[in-house]
């Protein structure tokens, strides 16, 4: 019997004070939101934090050529020519913890495809670049080591070059011009998104790195060298 006389009386308490009864509400309904409001954040924030290191790679290592000081004036990383394919050659075969690796060389160039024009940066690398990035072709398919040898004119493109060039139509086997140069589009890469600096990257292509060094960059030292460690836990030893 108390229960039952428990409602009507809580209900008359309320009707003699309306104002503090909404303001408690009010007060309990902002409280609450604001809780579901900060996880929401919380947890969008840690998701997207998420998705920008995925898009990195997989236990990626990073080996950048260096910067040079000519009379006292440092230059930056990135200009120096000791980086080389030897380099390469020689973690493949002594650092056994690393398991992909390939060459970067890179450049902006103009790209031209019937009357539609483009400038992106194109990406020389070889076929193990896809490995380190997780960055799969979801049309076609990536460049081969015959490929890399022969310094092909084949490319992968990336969809905001595909939406860019081509609109709607399949680029597959179709040619474009790469800095004057002809090239025959072999796949389409997976759409990656933005980096966590803000930066497009499907915004790119890729190449063989023989074929833009050679005929795009004209060069012969590496700008980078990418590559992916075995686990999470085998990148600080793979560094040293």
């Amino acid at each position: 019997m108390r229960l039952l006389l428990i409602v009507p009386l809580a209900v008359k308490a309320l009707r003699r004070n309306v104002l503090r009864t909404l303001l408690t509400m009010l007060g309990i309904i902002i409280g609450v939101s604001a809780v579901i409001c900060t996880v929401a954040i919380g947890e969008g924030a840690a998701s997207k934090i998420q998705d920008a290191i995925a898009s990195v790679g997989a236990n990626v290592v990073w080996v950048e050529a260096g910067g040079v000081n000519l009379n006292g004036v440092r230059t930056g990383s990135g200009q120096t020519k000791s980086l080389t394919l030897g380099d390469l050659q020689a973690i493949k075969e002594n650092i056994a913890l690393i398991h992909y690796a390939s060459p970067v060389v890179d450049t902006r160039v103009q790209l031209v495809y019937g009357n539609q024009n483009w400038n992106s940066t194109v990406r020389g690398v070889s076929p193990d670049y896809v490995n380190v990035k997780i960055w799969p072709a979801v049309r076609g398919g990536m460049f081969d080591e015959t490929d890399v040898e022969r310094a092909a004119p084949v490319c992968v493109l990336g969809q905001t070059i595909v939406d860019q060039l081509f609109g709607d139509r399949d680029p597959l086997g179709e040619t474009i011009r790469v800095k004057g140069e002809p090239c025959r589009v072999l796949g389409v890469l997976s759409v990656k998104g933005q980096s966590a600096t803000g930066q497009d990257q499907d915004d790119t292509f890729f190449m063989p790195y023989t074929t833009v060094m050679k005929k795009i960059k004209g060069q012969y030292w590496l700008d980078d060298i990418m590559m992916s460690a075995a686990s999470a836990g085998a990148i600080p030893p793979a560094e040293e």
